[in-house]
């Protein structure tokens, strides 16, 4: 007698097992997540790719809140597009006249007079070492801060660098400006450790002279990031120093300010591995901005790109 009758009827469900398995497993979680869906079904806003969002749905908290941070999953274009579209919401609308951004101190001080001379060799200066490596070299993003600076044309803001400092050559043409001395210089046949090291010895001995006070604060923040540069300083603590330092100087606490970072650098809860984001330790530390942060992030969802407020 042949056994492949048998075989075939033992073999079925074996086979079907798994699929079994997985079929409870997605009902199971989709049971679990009912009020998530039922929620999202009530709270969207969809529109086709070469459509602009209204922002209807969050409007009511995009007028509450003071600070408004963009999660972006790095490299892909839907977030780029959001970008654009809801600073030029908010600064239409609202008046935010303050874009935080992940750029160290000096190329958001470039970036700056790139909006106001609109020189594109600044622009690709500054995105030349920008720690986001997905958009060095990249033409969406670039064409992102095109779009942002005919924004500026006709409702005028400024970018504020939080990022730990990223580019030592474009940081001693900074110091030069900044100082009128041309004691500051890059040499590129040195690593940037030593480029840095060199700057900081010439910036503590200008410190030591008769300055203003704000470039004795100028000098001092760029000091400190050279410091942390040098050290090695965990990236989150020199995010969140940063975005404390820009916050308080800049008197941000008194104005509606909107943010775009990194997804990591935004989500509100630590991670299981015990990961602290910067808002999270922005909020740390200033206990009154607890309810006073909106966060907006991205995320893949069945391979579509979706964002939630």
């Amino acid at each position: 007698k042949s056994i492949k009758p048998y075989f075939k009827i033992f073999l079925l469900p074996i086979c079907s097992l798994p699929i079994l398995a997985y079929l409870g497993f997605r009902t199971n979680e989709f049971l679990k997540g009912t009020p998530y869906l039922e929620y999202l079904e009530n709270n969207i806003e969809a529109v086709g790719l070469d459509d602009s969002f209204a922002f209807d749905l969050k409007k009511e908290d995009l007028e509450d809140k003071k600070i408004i941070l963009v999660g972006e999953i790095n490299g892909f274009e839907a977030p780029i597009k959001i970008d654009v579209e809801l600073f030029s919401f908010l600064r239409s609308v609202y008046g935010v006249t303050d874009y935080l951004a992940e750029l160290d101190h000096s190329q958001a001080f470039y970036l700056n007079r790139y909006n106001d001379t609109g020189d594109e060799n600044l622009l690709d200066k500054v995105l030349a070492y920008w720690v986001v490596s997905a958009g060095r070299n990249n033409l969406d993003y670039r064409e992102k801060y095109i779009q942002l600076r005919a924004l500026h044309l006709q409702f005028p803001f400024r970018y504020i660098g939080t990022n730990n400092l990223s580019d030592a050559e474009l940081l001693a043409q900074h110091l030069q400006e900044l100082t009128s001395d041309e004691i500051f210089q890059f040499n590129p046949e040195k690593s940037d450790s030593l480029n840095v090291l060199a700057l900081k010895t010439n910036v503590e001995q200008q410190a030591k002279n008769d300055l203003s006070d704000q470039l004795k604060w100028e000098l001092s923040f760029l000091l400190r990031n050279m410091n942390a540069f040098l050290e090695g300083q965990y990236r989150e603590e020199v995010l969140t120093e940063n975005f404390l330092a820009m916050y308080d100087y800049h008197q941000l606490e008194t104005k509606k300010v909107y943010g775009f970072y990194g997804l990591g650098h935004v989500i509100q809860a630590p991670l299981s591995v015990g990961f602290e984001s910067m808002i999270s330790r922005v909020v740390k530390a200033k206990p009154e901005l607890k309810n006073q942060v909106l966060r907006i992030n991205f995320l893949f969802q069945y391979s579509h790109v979706v964002f939630f407020f």
